[in-house]
């Protein structure tokens, strides 16, 4: 994926298209540093150069300050969603293991264990671990799914869920992959990311292109340091099938509640753009091809 044969800035790395392999691409967007091109091939939307591994690893913060600006600010929005998505995979019960890629501080992990699911997953962040440990009384593996997926059970969770975490993945390929191991026949991963869509334009009219473009700026929260792909629900799905899954659902997804309320403002524009029906976030329910479940 990495493509050597360029030179790129120090900490930083040139890579092919993630999904179809080619090395054609067009700059579409420029923010923080970091530019966002798009395949001339396929029409994927990718951070080009990226941050190599280790720039990466030192950009984000795993500490104090922000697990309590976590807990401030998230806490209650987040178990709106999750308390309704812990609802909607109950048709894929069979074995009752759920695992989380990149759990945060455990509140979709919490929700699934008081519904009786064997809940675990793995977060890069020693710091979260151990909040998860103290707080829920839930196990969670210390490192990436790659490092735990050794010490896992293959064919046996119903469900896979990552919130948040698919748009930062540098392999994202190699991350669904094991996913599919992971699952069951019949079993589904349940993935939330921001809505690329939101940035190609080429589905709204030309009079909404201006207000599409404030949009970007002001609302649409991807930034192509760390959202190294812009996924839009098309080319997830192709990925998916070929690592074996089937896409059978999309939800789009407007976390008006993920704001605090002081931001009013912020929450009266992101009204008006949900309204107008452009894209924010999008959450994807992959499924691995076999009978759904017995449900609770």
């Amino acid at each position: 994926m990495i493509n050597a044969a360029k030179e790129a800035p120090a900490g930083e790395e040139y890579v092919f298209c993630y999904l179809c392999g080619a090395d054609n691409y067009e700059p579409i967007l420029r923010r923080k540093g970091m530019t966002v091109v798009r395949c001339r091939e396929c029409g994927l939307m990718y951070t080009n150069p990226r941050l190599d591994a280790e720039s990466l690893a030192r950009s984000y913060d795993y500490d104090q300050k922000d697990l309590e600006w976590r807990l401030k600010v998230w806490k209650r929005s987040r178990l709106v969603a999750f308390k309704r998505y812990a609802s909607e995979i109950e048709p894929y019960r069979e074995t009752g293991k759920l695992f989380e890629i990149g759990p945060g501080l455990g509140w979709f992990l919490q929700v699934c264990a008081e519904r009786g699911w064997a809940v675990t997953g793995a977060d890069l962040a020693k710091i979260r671990c151990e909040y998860i440990r103290e707080t829920h009384g839930i196990e969670v593996h210390h490192g990436t799914l790659e490092d735990v997926f050794p010490a896992l059970e293959a064919g046996t969770f119903d469900v896979v869920a990552a919130w948040n975490v698919f748009e930062h993945l540098r392999d994202p390929e190699g991350t669904l992959r094991i996913i599919e191991q992971l699952l069951r026949p019949g079993g589904v991963t349940v993935l939330k990311m921001p809505d690329g869509r939101a940035l190609s334009g080429m589905e709204f009219p030309w009079y909404l292109q201006p207000l599409l473009r404030l949009y970007r700026r002001r609302i649409y929260t991807s930034t192509p340091t760390h959202h190294l792909v812009q996924w839009t629900p098309e080319h997830l799905g192709q990925l998916m099938s070929r690592c074996g899954l089937n896409l059978a659902r999309v939800d789009d997804f407007v976390p008006l509640e993920e704001r605090p309320i002081k931001h009013l403002r912020e929450h009266l524009r992101q009204a008006l753009y949900a309204r107008l029906g452009f894209p924010y976030y999008f959450v994807a329910f992959g499924e691995k091809p076999g009978a759904k479940g017995t449900g609770p």
